[in-house]
């Protein structure tokens, strides 16, 4: 769990039980990390409390009065012997982490990676109107039409001797017909020749989209410097 400086006065005090439940001693001085936070202490081992070792405070848990390590008693014992009653310096830091990191293999540290996700969504925005409009166009139309008119016509028949019984005499006549013929007459009617329907109708298409999204990643630094 992580503590707070709330948690000082409680863990000041406390009985340190190791992993297996056995008491290791009792919490002595409880060293702040640069943020103000507990990180470390010292437990009170030995004969009435003589000897002090450093343990991390990350992973631990506390119950009531008591605080469960996940190291033996051993280990913690084991530690390496620091006399500072102010603040930890960065070698004696790392002089401490490599004493549980590497003769306890049960030790796990976690850390959580995040990613950001890419979530599409779609929204109907509108993209465009159409707009329908009817006007009149004049244009020419030729049909041909059928149509019938008089002609005069001439015809000529000999007469034979002996049909007229008397002579004929010469005299000057003019003779008159009237000819027939048809003539084409037009006319305009509206009528209805096609009817038009619109709407809409919504078709699918393939879009890609493309944004930036960031993760995290994970880099490892040896206690002498090596990133990997």
């Amino acid at each position: 769990m992580a503590f707070t400086s709330d948690d000082i006065a409680t863990l000041t005090g406390a009985t340190v039980l190791d992993a297996d439940g056995d008491a290791v001693g009792r919490i002595g001085l409880v060293y702040l990390d640069p943020d103000g936070a507990p990180s470390w202490a010292t437990v009170r081992t030995g004969f009435l409390g003589s000897s002090e070792s450093f343990f991390p405070l990350d992973g631990a848990v506390l119950e009531g009065r008591s605080l469960r390590v996940a190291f033996t008693t051993d280990l913690v014992r084991s530690a390496p012997r620091i006399e500072s009653e102010e603040e930890l310096t960065a070698e004696q830091t790392d002089e401490l982490l490599r004493h549980y990191t590497a003769a306890d293999p049960t030790t796990e540290a976690e850390l959580m990676l995040s990613e950001e996700r890419l979530r599409v969504g779609l929204q109907t925005v509108e993209r465009g109107r159409v707009r329908l409009r009817k006007h009149i166009v004049t244009e020419q139309r030729t049909v041909r039409v059928p149509v019938t008119h008089e002609v005069a016509t001439l015809v000529r028949e000999p007469i034979a001797e002996g049909e007229i019984a008397s002579a004929a005499e010469l005299t000057e006549s003019d003779h008159e017909i009237v000819l027939h013929g048809q003539v084409v007459e037009t006319a305009k009617e509206t009528v209805p020749v096609e009817v038009i329907r619109f709407g809409t109708r919504s078709v699918t298409e393939q879009l890609q989209v493309t944004e930036d999204v960031r993760r995290e990643i994970l880099d490892t630094t040896d206690v002498d410097g090596r990133t990997r």
